[in-house]
């Protein structure tokens, strides 16, 4: 279950709310809300008592999702710094496997949900680029609404494949699951953020002409 480290996140609500998150992670939004307070260790009563419906327990759920994204953001560090946040970050493998598991099945669901969580990932990378920019430890881009339109849309279909093409048995721990695709995927991404891929601007130049950024996010 995620972590809970601070007094609000003791309380019975937030312990029904990240119930939630990995129920709905694990089994998709038609988890029921019994199956969400067995999870909890509550019962069913409480959890509308609580939000009021599945819709209200969703809606926490995503703004759960929001809160972690902005502690994310916040880590942000400067130039020679950004390996052990970005580390420290990554070892706490329970929230990330919780957010990584609900990602998916946002995405999954299609519709409202995977708009709803695609704009709010969009919004929070371009704080996150913001932030990175303005401490020197990010590159400026020629379009910053772009960039971070794609680095969502690019994110998102690597968690969506490699969940795919490694789905996790019904008794993996979410730590162990989200260490599995750290393992597949983290080096290469971090190595061609740091480095690149190609020697020169050629490419870059030619597909500029025809294709110019748009800045939308949609």
């Amino acid at each position: 279950m995620l972590n809970m480290s601070s007094a609000e996140d003791r309380t019975a609500r937030a312990r029904i709310r990240d119930a939630a998150v990995e129920v709905f992670g694990r089994e998709g939004f038609s988890a029921s809300v019994r199956t969400i307070a067995a999870r909890a260790g509550v019962s069913p009563g409480l959890v509308i008592h609580h939000f009021g419906s599945k819709e209200g327990l969703r809606q926490a759920c995503d703004d759960r999702i929001d809160a972690l994204m902005a502690d994310k953001i916040a880590t942000v560090s400067g130039p020679g710094e950004m390996g052990p946040a970005v580390l420290a970050y990554l070892s706490d493998t329970d929230t990330l496997g919780g957010v990584y598991l609900y990602a998916i099945r946002s995405i999954q669901a299609g519709g409202q949900l995977a708009h709803g969580l695609y704009d709010r990932l969009t919004r929070a990378t371009r704080r996150y680029l913001e932030t990175g920019v303005a401490n020197g430890s990010i590159r400026p881009g020629a379009d910053e609404d772009a960039r971070a339109a794609y680095l969502v849309r690019h994110s998102l279909g690597i968690m969506l494949t490699d969940f795919l093409l490694h789905p996790p048995a019904p008794d993996d721990g979410t730590a162990e699951i989200v260490q599995g695709y750290l393992a597949r995927n983290a080096a290469p991404v971090v190595e061609l953020f740091t480095f690149g891929m190609l020697t020169d601007t050629t490419l870059y130049d030619d597909v500029l002409k025809h294709f110019p950024p748009t800045g939308g996010t949609s």
